[in-house]
């Protein structure tokens, strides 16, 4: 069992490198390996970290809520600020020809179901998704699943989950699997969510910390060997699959890949200091405020009559929402800027 309060700064680092991938996956330029394959690590890479450190901290036989409810809190504070600030930008900030995108705002169902099962708005479904995620982690616990039966029911669901994405075209074909799936799609959206992702990835990491780590030769090997894989699916997916209905943003391949460069990296790097500290807040704040950086930009820009090219947008956005970030990161040390923590 690793130490609980132990910092790593090379899993700081590559969070904070997630983090700008995201931003690159929104916003930025790059094919199909830079958007399909390096950008869609990051969340995977995210949930597992969020389940590895959260439940190394559970001592053997121990009951899980004492060390999951208050990080339960945590995160539903998260969502709940930054689902205000999304939802008092948006009627300001939505330009005129794109207001049927914010019409749930006054529609209490869609309200209801946004907020409670597929993302109050954008990024900040990731946020749902860790709440589904730890919950039903808490409760496989509670149920004495344990940390394998956890992973096992957790990836029973992922396959599910998987089927109605970038292979929904074929999946929605076999008569009782493809009924399961509009059903799932009609009360979740995307069945790229907390239960059928999410879920997975914190199980993953919860696994993980129930177990001794591979050996950094065998995860290095291992991750060379996945990786390529993983590249090899995403161009087989995205070719055999183009125009399917919901596009291909979830693979198989990416289980191992992420398996094996969690193992290396927390057996790679050493003690976090506080810069590492800092970009491991960073990479909180720039993934939760980038598309709100970009709404305001957007608005700003066409007060002005400014016409923006793609690069250049991302650059501005990245740029500003990493100055945010590091601006609430050093403010919220002084007295006086405390509330500023509920950001992160």
């Amino acid at each position: 069992m690793p130490q609980p309060h132990k910092n790593y700064a090379s899993i700081d680092l590559a969070k904070f490198a997630a983090a700008l991938l995201v931003v690159v996956l929104h916003l930025g330029p790059g094919g199909l390996f830079v958007k399909q394959f390096l950008c869609r690590l990051a969340v995977p890479f995210f949930l597992v970290c969020a389940g590895y450190f959260l439940f190394s901290k559970l001592q053997k036989g121990s009951a899980p809520s004492p060390v999951v409810l208050p990080y339960f809190l945590r995160i539903l504070r998260l969502y709940a600020v930054w689902t205000v600030l999304y939802y008092l930008a948006l009627p300001l900030f939505t330009l005129s020809y794109n207001r049927q995108e914010i019409a749930f705002l006054v529609h209490p169902l869609q309200l209801l179901q946004r907020l409670f099962l597929t993302g109050s708005w954008s990024v900040l479904w990731y946020l749902l998704g860790l709440l589904w995620a730890v919950a039903l982690c808490w409760l496989c616990l509670r149920l004495g699943l344990g940390a394998k039966g956890t992973l096992i029911a957790a990836a029973l669901l992922h396959l599910f989950g998987l089927a109605g994405q970038g292979i929904a075209s074929f999946s929605l074909q076999i008569p009782l699997l493809g009924a399961l799936l509009n059903a799932v799609q009609l009360v979740f959206d995307s069945t790229r969510n907390g239960p059928f992702f999410s879920f997975f990835y914190v199980a993953l990491g919860l696994w993980l910390a129930s177990q001794p780590l591979p050996s950094r030769r065998f995860a290095a090997g291992g991750l060379a060997l996945s990786a390529p894989l993983l590249c090899c699916e995403v161009y087989a997916v995205q070719h055999f699959f183009e125009g399917a209905a919901s596009a291909p943003d979830y693979y198989l391949l990416t289980i191992p890949t992420i398996f094996f460069l969690f193992a290396l990296l927390i057996q790679v790097g050493g003690e976090a200091g506080p810069a590492h500290r800092a970009l491991r807040t960073m990479s909180t704040l720039i993934y939760c405020s980038h598309i709100l950086v970009w709404l305001v930009l957007g608005f700003i820009c066409w007060l002005l009559g400014i016409s923006l090219s793609s690069p250049a947008l991302f650059a501005l956005v990245l740029g500003l929402s990493s100055a945010f970030s590091l601006a609430v990161t050093f403010l919220a040390r002084r007295q006086g800027f405390r509330w500023l923590r509920w950001l992160y």
